[in-house]
């Protein structure tokens, strides 16, 4: 196994740019952005967030297919990149051909796809087309010599999504469970694209467990060579069951290759989810998201708060995980389809230490803030005292009111004193009740908390 390990100075190079107007935009994130995009510069040591990318044969993406790497003031100069806008801000998602049996089931595995699609690339619109047949596409298709099972022509497809592209979309991804092939002379492919018309097919068949063995229920039984046209064979032809894999499989994909009609190339500084790969091993080494340099990439093109998008992920790996099919009724009771999201408990972990050090500064200057407040009713007590013991001087000599003692507590209901409501006991406080029954108590029905504040700062504040 070989591990790309890139210098400290190379990764900040390729993240912020020694240009000095790339330089000042970065300089706009947040301190606590800032800290977390480059705690890629220490990847692989203990505790890092992002690791170094490893290459574990010759058949690995990296090693078949050397590319130029694209730090981000490449691909932010690129005249080829594409932004959304106003115009153009929605991502339509295409089914093709069957993704199970008819049925609720299918509808929300379509749905969990469009709803990860929609936190990831966060800000913008994803939206799913109704479903097509393969026989509505027109493609040419055909049986794989070798895995002997059906496959469709991604060029076909391509054509036909170029068809239904709605007005208003940055791009429209065509998503099938049957799989794909390019041209005769390949055997297979996992997906391919039109990055400058934002377009893009992707095959989630190979993402069957059992795909590679000799029990694959997607074989067919009888070697045959259908009739170009005769789309029967595609009827009850077999489509793999709806896993957690499956599922993370599956949103790893549609992720990657959108992320390629922004203008965004296969990683090649850290281990990301924009890394290539050759075969199913490689592709499950990749994270399900990006690394700091591809997170810049798409967060220019897109413009969201980095920790609200990984908030809206979380939310989608945690949400309710048992959803009905529809409203229930006596003869059709409703059904509970959880979400299988077991295989995406690494990437859960994984953006709860992002969102914690993204909320560390927060959670600080929330700590000096209480602080501050602590020590200004501190102020006020001994100032109180003070004033007490002067005031009672002051009386005996000259007659004069005496003042009062103002006790200001931050963060305390009205209810969790035993004076007004001694009958919850919320919180033993004797000498309070003690004060309250030998002196006057003020009832003020309202949130005065601010007000509180600002007027001792002021030194406003009215007894009577």
């Amino acid at each position: 196994m070989k591990v790309i390990q890139h210098t400290a100075e190379e990764l900040r190079t390729a993240l912020v740019s020694n240009s000095k107007d790339l330089a000042k935009i970065y300089s706009k994130y947040t301190k606590e952005e800032r800290c977390l995009l480059e705690e890629g510069f220490h990847s692989g040591q203990p505790g890092s967030l992002f690791q170094p990318i490893t290459v574990h044969s010759d058949s690995d993406w990296i090693s078949a297919h050397p590319e130029e790497p694209q730090d981000f003031e490449s691909f932010y100069r690129d005249s080829y990149r594409r932004t959304p806008d106003a115009s153009h801000n929605t991502i339509y998602i295409q089914t093709i051909g069957s993704f199970g049996e008819v049925g609720a089931l299918t509808d929300q595995h379509v749905e969990w796809l469009r709803d990860y699609c929609q936190a990831f690339f966060y800000g913008l619109s994803v939206k799913l087309l109704p479903a097509v047949t393969v026989s509505e596409t027109g493609c040419s298709f055909r049986v794989n010599s070798n895995s002997n099972n059906l496959q469709i022509l991604t060029g076909d497809l391509l054509r036909f999504l170029g068809n239904k592209k709605p007005k208003d979309a940055f791009c429209i991804v065509g998503i099938t469970m049957i799989d794909l092939y390019p041209e005769d002379s390949w055997n297979f492919v996992f997906g391919q694209a039109s990055l400058s018309m934002g377009m893009g097919v992707f095959s989630f068949a190979r993402y069957d467990d059992n795909f590679y063995t000799r029990g694959y229920a997607g074989r067919l039984k009888k070697r045959i060579q259908p009739r170009q046209g005769d789309y029967s064979v595609f009827e009850g032809y077999y489509t793999p069951p709806i896993t957690s894999t499956l599922l993370l499989r599956s949103c790893k994909t549609m992720t990657h290759e959108i992320g390629h009609m922004f203008g965004i190339r296969h990683c090649q500084w850290l281990n990301c989810v924009m890394q290539g790969s050759n075969h199913l091993e490689e592709s499950d080494r990749r994270p399900l998201d990006f690394c700091p340099i591809c997170l810049r990439k798409i967060h220019v093109s897109v413009g969201f708060k980095i920790a609200e998008r990984y908030k809206a992920l979380l939310h989608w790996m945690e949400e309710d995980r048992c959803q009905t099919s529809g409203p229930e009724t006596a003869s059709h009771p409703a059904t509970c389809f959880p979400k299988p999201t077991e295989a995406f408990h690494t990437s859960q972990q994984w953006l709860c230490r992002c969102l914690d050090r993204l909320e560390t500064g927060n959670r600080f200057r929330t700590k000096m803030a209480v602080g501050l407040t602590q020590l200004l009713v501190s102020g006020v007590l001994l100032c109180g005292l003070l004033l007490h013991s002067v005031s009672r001087h002051g009386a005996n000599v000259h007659g004069k009111k005496p003042n009062f003692i103002i006790i200001l507590a931050d963060d305390i209901g009205w209810g969790d004193l035993d004076a007004n409501q001694p009958e919850e006991k919320a919180n033993n406080t004797p000498c309070l009740n003690l004060m309250a029954q030998q002196g006057l108590r003020y009832a003020v029905k309202k949130n005065i908390c601010k007000t509180t504040v600002k007027v001792w700062q002021q030194g406003c504040q009215k007894i009577c």
